[in-house]
Parts: C-alpha cells; sequence; structure tokens
C-alpha cells in the first residue's frame, strides 16, 4: 500500500522476459494473482495464433487490440463519506482475435490491506460478454500494489465488450488516488505500452458550495402578537459534503430560525445531518439521492409589539465562498403603523373639582408615514375628559427606523371629576394604519377626596452584573394631600426572578462584604432598600407606598416597577442552587449544604487538584500559569441556606486540542445542620449554565424536570459538559450514590 496522498505512477513497467517469467511463476504457484501480482500474459506462454505473433514476436494482423470509452480514466467528482459512488467504462476488443487480459494491479494510496484489517476505499468489479451481471473480485496482498485476484485469462472475443466498475466509498474527506491496470496479450512493438490498459483513478472532490433559495425573506406586515413563518431552502450545489457549523440572529431577535420545528442555537445537535440522509452535513445535490435537495430551514416571526424589524440571519459554514452567508429578514417593512401607550390610561384617584393630567403617547411603529387624520373623545356624557393643548389634524410622524428610537408624539389627556366617583370615556384615534385603523384607548378616572400618593422611582432600570448590589430609590414619591406632600410607608416587594433566587430587599446587610448573608429587614419609614442581586435573569421590584389613611399605591393601581437586568460578562458561568422536599426541612431557616463543581478536562478525576475547582479548591491555576484570565473563581460558597453558589470562568481554554471537555458537577455535601445537628432529607438541585451571558443549559434542556433530586450526603451529581470555544453543553447525567474518586 502506497502512503500519501499524490497522485500515483506505475513502479515500473515489466519487460516481456520478465513478464513471461513472472506468469509462469504465477501458474506454477496454483495460478491467478497469488504468485506473481504483476503478471503480464506474454506470446511465449500461449500458441502464437491466438495471441496473433509471428516467430519474432512482433504484432502481426490478426494481433488483437482495444478502445476504452467513455474515457480511459475513473473520476470522482464528489465525496460524501459513506456514500459509494460507482463509475465505469467500457473496454472493446476492436482486432481480430481474442483479447485476453491476465491479471489486473490496483494501487491506491488509501486501500486497506486484507492482513492489516483495513476497510477498503475502492472496489472492482467486472462483467465479461455475454455475462448478465458484474463479477466481484477480491484484494490480494503484494509488496508493489493490491493485485485483483481473477480468473486468467480473462477473454473478450472480437468486436464485444468487457465493462470494468470501480465503486469509490470514502472513508473522510481526504482525496484519494490511485490506478487500475489490465496486463492483455496486445503486442504492438511502435506502442509497447499498449499492452497494458492504464486506467487511473482520480478523485477531484471540489468544494462545498451554499446555495440559499430565496436570498431574503420579507414578512410584510404582521400584527402584534401573531405569528408568521416563512422557508428558505439550504443546498449544497458544490462537490463535497457541506457542513453547517452556526445559525445565528444578528438583530432582532423576534425571528427564530427553526430545523422541524427546533431552533439549531439551542439544539445544536439539528446541524449535524440537517438533511436527515443518515449521513453527517448536507450531502451534494444527486438527484438520484434522497435527501440531497437540501434542507428547508424555517424562520418564525413573533413580534410583541408593532412596528418594523429586520435582522441578519447568518448561516455559518464550511462553503469556501461563503463561510458566512448572510440571509436579510425584514417585517413590517412597507406601511405605516401606529402604536399607543398606554393602551388604557387611569387616573386611579384624583381631587374632585381639581384637574389631573397625563400623556397618551402615539408613536410610528411602521415602514411608511403614519397620519392621525381624527381624535375624538366619546362616552363621556359629563364632559370630564378632554385633549389639551393646539393639536392640527392630520397628524404625521415620519416612518420608524428599523432600530433606534420611533417618532412619536405627546397627547396630554386633562382629567376633572366633579365628585367622589368613577367616570369612564374612550379616547379614538383614526389614522393610515392598514392593520388597525382605529385605535381605542379606555379612560378610566377616578375622583377622590382622598387624593391616591403615587409611588415613583428614581431609577426604573438597572443592568448589572450577577452579585451585584443596587439601591432601590423611591424618593421622588408622592403624596399631595399628606404630610409634606410625602406618603406615610414606602414597600419594595420582588414581583419576579430568575428561579432560584432568594434575595430580598434589605435596610442594610449584616456584613456588606458578604451580602449573601442577608441583613436587616428593609424599614418602610425610608423610601430606600438595598437589593443583592444573587443570580443571572431578569427580575422586577415594585414599589408600593400608602398614605396616612392606609390608601395606597396597590388599591389606587399606581405602583412604581423597576426592572433588573443582570448578566453575566464571563464566558461560562455555573450556577447551583437547592430546594428543600420536605415539609419540616421547608420550615427552617437553614438547609442542606451543597457545592457546585467543575472539572478542567486534564483532571484526573472529581476531588482532584488542581483540576477540580470547588469550595475546597476555590480559585485554582489553570491555563498559562499566573495568568487569572484562563482560571475558574468560585465567587460564592454557601453552607448555611438554599444557595445559590456561582462558578466562573472568563477565558476558557480550547477543548478540542485538550481532549476533553469541562464538566459540571453537584456533591450532596452535608445533611446534618451545623448549628443544632437537624438531618435533612432528599433536596432538589438546580443547575443552570450561562454561555457568554445567555443561559445555553439547564436540566429541563434534554426534556428533564428542571432539578436532581439529590437523595443524601455523599451522593454525586455529573450534570453537564462544556466544549470550547463551540460553547456547547451537553446533558450527562451521571448519579453516584458514592463521591467518584474521593
Amino acid at each position: 500500500m502506497i502512503s500519501g496522498k499524490e497522485h500515483l505512477k506505475p513502479m515500473w513497467t515489466p519487460s516481456q522476459e520478465e513478464t513471461s517469467q513472472r506468469w509462469g511463476s504465477a501458474r506454477r504457484a496454483g495460478g491467478g494473482a497469488g504468485g506473481g501480482f504483476w503478471a503480464l500474459l506474454s506470446c511465449a506462454s500461449l500458441s502464437w495464433a491466438a495471441l496473433g505473433c509471428d516467430s519474432d514476436g512482433l504484432k502481426t494482423s490478426s494481433s488483437p487490440d482495444y478502445v476504452v470509452r467513455p474515457q480511459q480514466e475513473f473520476r470522482f467528482a464528489t465525496v460524501v463519506v459513506g456514500r459509494a459512488t460507482v463509475k465505469e467504462v467500457e473496454i472493446e476488443n476492436t482486432g481480430s482475435v481474442e483479447l485476453l487480459i491476465s491479471n489486473m494491479i490496483v494501487q491506491t494510496n488509501m486501500s486497506g490491506v486484507p492482513g492489516e484489517g483495513q476497510p477498503q476505499e475502492f472496489a472492482v468489479a467486472y462483467q465479461l460478454p455475454g455475462a448478465e451481471a458484474f463479477e466481484e473480485v477480491a484484494f490480494v496482498e503484494s509488496s508493489s500494489g493490491d493485485t485483483v485476484d481473477v480468473p486468467s485469462p480473462l477473454v473478450v472475443p472480437p468486436g464485444e465488450i468487457m465493462r470494468v466498475r470501480v465503486t469509490y466509498s470514502p472513508l473522510d474527506e481526504v482525496l484519494d488516488s490511485g490506478a487500475l491496470y489490465l496486463n492483455t496479450n496486445v503486442i504492438d512493438n511502435a506502442n509497447p505500452e499498449r499492452a497494458r490498459i492504464d486506467l487511473p483513478i482520480i478523485v477531484t472532490g471540489g468544494d462545498a458550495q451554499l446555495l440559499v433559495n430565496p436570498s431574503r425573506l420579507d414578512f410584510d406586515v404582521v400584527p402584534a402578537g401573531e405569528e408568521r413563518v416563512l422557508s428558505l431552502n439550504v443546498r449544497n450545489v458544490g462537490a463535497r459534503v457541506l457542513k453547517i457549523t452556526d445559525v445565528r440572529v444578528d438583530g432582532s431577535q423576534d425571528f427564530t430560525p427553526l430545523i422541524n420545528g427546533r431552533d439549531p442555537r439551542r439544539q445544536p445537535e439539528l446541524l449535524v445531518d440537517p438533511d436527515g440522509d443518515g449521513l453527517p452535513g448536507i450531502s451534494p445535490f444527486d438527484p438520484d439521492a434522497e435527501g440531497s435537495d437540501g434542507v428547508v430551514l424555517e424562520v418564525r416571526y413573533l413580534p410583541p409589539v408593532a412596528g418594523p424589524d429586520s435582522a441578519i440571519l447568518v448561516i455559518s459554514s464550511n462553503a469556501v465562498d461563503t463561510p458566512e452567508l448572510p440571509v436579510e429578514l425584514l417585517a413590517n417593512s412597507r406601511n405605516p403603523c401606529l402604536n399607543v401607550l398606554p393602551e388604557a390610561l387611569e387616573f386611579p384617584g384624583s381631587l374632585v373639582s381639581r384637574t389631573d393630567s397625563r400623556d397618551v403617547l402615539i408613536e410610528s411603529c411602521g415602514g411608511a408615514t403614519l397620519e392621525v387624520t381624527e381624535m375624538f373623545i366619546e362616552g363621556d356624557a359629563e364632559g370630564v375628559f378632554a385633549l389639551e393643548g393646539e393639536l392640527t389634524l392630520p397628524l404625521q410622524l415620519p416612518a420608524a427606523p428599523p432600530q433606534g428610537i420611533r417618532p412619536s408624539q405627546a397627547l396630554p389627556v386633562a382629567f376633572s371629576p366633579r365628585e367622589q366617583k368613577i367616570y369612564n370615556a374612550t379616547l379614538v384615534l383614526v389614522s393610515n394604519d392598514p392593520v388597525a385603523p382605529e385605535r381605542r384607548v379606555s379612560l378610566l378616572g377616578r375622583g377622590a377626596e382622598n387624593i391616591c400618593p403615587q409611588a415613583r422611582a428614581s431609577q426604573d432600570e438597572y443592568y448589572v452584573l450577577p452579585l451585584d448590589t443596587i439601591v432601590l430609590d423611591g424618593t421622588l414619591s408622592v403624596d399631595q394631600d399628606g404630610p409634606n406632600n410625602l406618603p406615610e410607608e414606602y414597600e419594595w416587594v420582588i414581583t419576579a426572578r430568575p428561579e432560584g433566587s432568594v434575595s430580598q430587599p434589605v435596610e442594610r446587610f449584616t456584613n456588606p462584604q458578604q451580602p449573601s448573608e442577608g441583613g436587616r429587614a428593609d424599614d418602610r419609614a425610608t423610601p430606600t432598600a438595598l437589593f443583592f442581586v444573587d443570580l443571572p435573569g431578569y427580575y422586577t421590584a415594585e414599589l408600593r407606598v400608602r398614605d396616612q389613611f392606609g390608601l395606597d399605591s396597590v388599591a389606587c393601581r399606581n405602583p412604581a416597577v423597576v426592572t433588573v437586568v443582570a448578566r453575566p460578562d464571563e464566558a461560562i458561568q455555573v450556577q447551583l442552587s437547592w430546594a428543600s422536599t420536605t415539609e419540616e426541612d421547608i420550615a427552617r431557616a437553614r438547609a442542606a449544604d451543597l457545592d457546585v463543581h467543575m472539572l478542567h478536562p486534564s483532571a484526573s478525576g472529581w476531588f482532584s487538584r488542581p483540576y477540580d475547582c470547588y469550595f475546597n479548591n476555590p480559585t485554582p491555576d489553570w491555563g498559562q500559569l499566573d495568568n487569572p484570565q484562563d482560571d475558574p473563581f468560585l465567587d460564592l460558597d454557601d453552607f448555611s441556606s438554599d444557595g445559590p453558589e456561582n462558578l466562573t470562568l472568563a477565558v476558557p481554554e480550547n477543548t478540542e486540542v485538550l481532549g476533553g471537555e469541562y464538566v459540571v458537577g453537584v456533591d450532596y455535601y452535608r445533611q446534618t445542620d451545623r448549628v443544632d445537628g437537624y438531618v435533612y432529607g432528599p433536596t432538589r438541585a438546580f443547575v443552570r449554565v450561562f454561555i457568554n451571558g445567555d443561559l445555553a443549559w439547564d436540566y429541563t434542556a434534554d426534556g428533564g424536570q428542571g432539578y436532581k433530586m439529590m437523595q443524601g450526603e455523599g451522593h454525586f451529581w455529573e450534570a453537564a459538559s462544556i466544549s470550547w470555544p463551540a460553547g456547547v453543553v451537553t446533558t450527562r447525567d451521571l448519579y453516584y450514590e458514592e463521591r467518584p474518586g474521593n
């Protein structure tokens, strides 16, 4: 077998004398190809008449001859690992006597030798004249090539055709090559090389080529809250297998790519064999092969609010010309659109005989100029509602940009209650919005002798890192008829939080260096509170204020809502929280002690130094020595409550080079209370993995219930593994009743 990937040439060409000697040796050794391997059938070994030779061994008029059709080679232009491709040639005897083929020799740079137990990439078969089927032949090991074991000689009568077939079944994408040599009884002193039919085996391969149709998706008009799905055909028009490595959406995330109804960004295993033909990647187009028509990639558009939207769908692959192919995504880009905020305007408590004024905001949310042609209030029999200011109709607002601030106009609405009761009316807006040409805004007002206190936060939005501390400030709250125009009480309530978060607003922390330990309860007499952001995710905090008569902003439906978005800035963050399961355990102020672990790809096992990062090895030196950027960090070890614990790694190493993956585990470290010796029972463990700030995995990813039940002390859960730089998290879900490797 020849090593290397160069195109092969014959290593030597035997003379007639050598050929005659080798053929005789092969016959004496038992016939066929088992003896000589490079045997040629010479004029000396058979009758002169049969061979068409004279006494001097020269070609005569009765010598056989041949022509090879359609070309004298086997050329394979497509390489698909696991798929067989067949090429065939015809050899016609154009002479007047029998054409005898004494042997076949195959030289390739990848054919396995049977004695070495390697699979073959090339297979040879032949069909003699009059035969109904092809005869498969076997390779026999030789020192100078693989000899095809065939009966000798093969006979092709004058004017008849012999067919030779080569089947190529690539085991990898490396371009192989070789040649098939057929030794014949043709004797032509003017052209001695015609005694052997040389049939090169050429694998050109080519490249993968990505074609997407259409190259742009326009969803036209899609109202808020409605869904529309459009399709792309992704086809490989090249010669090699197309491997899609990533699908992403740059821009609006209201667009979602789908393969068979699932998002490949969350389930990257969908990209392994997207065309479903059982072979990795997208096979080259072949009208006779199932699945070669490509992949139907759907894009779903589901806008939460109306307005123009755009994004770029980027398909990353091994296509040579387009390694990142962009597909433009558009929606609501050509029509005018009206958006009204709020959809219902309330005056929860307005003092009788006074005027309270609030704004309705109208926005242009489409791709064309918005015209509001009519604005009026209906259903207001007592005339307590009114539009304020000078308004000229039609009111025009320019088209909204795909990204950025939308053009808007504030419409002041006044409410002047005459007595202590509830009033209702409707603000009607008529525009050229084709989806909703008439928008109706409910107006609700309540006349009150005691004016409702107004909850107002000094900051409505926070964008922070996990484990940051923020100040919730309600000093802007007012009570028009209260002492000093201020409410009596301020209450901060967390109304939404990530699963596993337990932090609460406090007046001050017991230990400012360890805010996770909590602190003194929030004092409602003060408008501020401190809040420790214990987990990544989305939080809402609601400020509720009360006046001296007990009337609060909740009853007036006027709370102030603050949103907190906590996004990690590390490449990898692993988060562990846990929850008790029995009523006795839940009733206690403390909980069992669970620990999060992350194992380096080079680790010999769990609890080994330095490659297991956990509470007893919280800041190991991984990667480059004395470079803290590629070291993991356990920034929180909670042993007295139900978490969370956070483990981060800013600059992961390349796991493909290391030959392994980072592995995440959970240890039920202690179930006996450190204070009073109480023994806790089974505990639910929640693990979440964030990649570049986005939640990439939790135990629901593969259909799990979101948590793992840890039964008792010493039990260990090997949850998931992380590959880098791919950032792919894979579920392992191995549970041990004894700590592994400890």
